[in-house]
C-alpha cells in the first residue's frame, strides 16, 4: 500500500479509507498519545460508489461542540461511519480494542461501520447488529500493518519514531459517536 494520502481522497472501497486514515494518522496519535478521529464517507463519481476520511480530530472527553459531519465532508456524501485511533499504548488500558464506549456509541449511532487503529497497528472493524435487542455487533481485524507503537509488547511491526506530517485539525470535539462525551476514552484495566 502506497504513502499515506490526504482527508478526501478517494478509494474504492471503506476498508481502503479506513487503511489510509490509519496510515496518514496512527504515528501522530501515538506521538502525541491522543486519540485522533475522522468520518468515513461515501460519493457517487461516475456511478461509482467511492469512499474517503475527512480531516482527524483530536477526540475530547470534555464537554465541547461537535460539528455535524455534514459540514466536514463534500456535498451529496454519505455517511458511511467513523474511524479513530487509541494513542500511544499504556499497560493500564485495554487500547488494542473496542472500548465498550466505542461499541456502544456506534450501536447508537447511524453509523453502518465503525473502525479503530490500536497502538499495536491493527486495525479493526466494528459492525453494529441489524437487530440491537437481540444481537451484538461483530468486531473483525481488517489489517494487521499499520503503523505502530515500539512500546507496545504487542507490536505488529517495528516503525520509525518520528510520524509522518499528518496535519490534524487541533480543535478538540468529542468522539462523533458519541451524543454525549464518554466518561473515559479508553477503557482501564481493573
Amino acid at each position: 500500500m502506497p504513502s499515506p494520502t490526504r482527508p478526501g481522497d478517494l478509494f474504492k472501497t471503506v476498508h481502503d479509507a479506513a487503511k489510509y486514515f490509519g496510515r496518514t494518522y496512527n504515528l501522530t496519535s501515538i506521538a502525541k498519545n491522543k486519540e485522533l478521529s475522522s468520518y468515513i464517507y461515501s460519493v457517487k463519481k461516475k456511478g461509482e460508489t467511492l469512499y474517503s476520511y475527512t480531516k482527524a480530530k483530536e477526540v475530547d472527553g470534555n464537554n465541547v461542540k461537535n460539528t455535524p459531519w455534514y459540514y466536514q465532508t463534500p456535498r451529496g456524501a454519505s455517511l458511511e461511519g467513523d474511524a479513530h485511533t487509541h494513542g500511544a499504548y499504556d499497560p493500564n488500558y485495554l487500547n488494542n480494542q473496542f472500548s465498550p464506549d466505542d461499541m456502544i456509541g456506534t450501536d447508537n449511532s447511524d453509523f453502518k461501520v465503525a473502525f479503530v487503529v490500536t497502538p499495536n497497528g491493527t486495525l479493526l472493524k466494528y459492525t453494529p447488529a441489524e437487530s440491537r435487542e437481540h444481537d451484538e455487533g461483530r468486531i473483525e481485524v481488517v489489517n494487521t500493518d499499520m503503523p505502530s507503537d515500539p512500546k507496545d509488547p504487542t507490536s505488529k511491526k517495528t516503525v520509525p519514531q518520528e510520524p509522518p506530517d499528518a496535519s490534524t485539525d487541533s480543535s478538540k470535539t468529542p468522539h462523533p459517536t458519541q451524543s454525549k462525551p464518554p466518561e473515559g476514552i479508553r477503557r482501564k484495566l481493573d
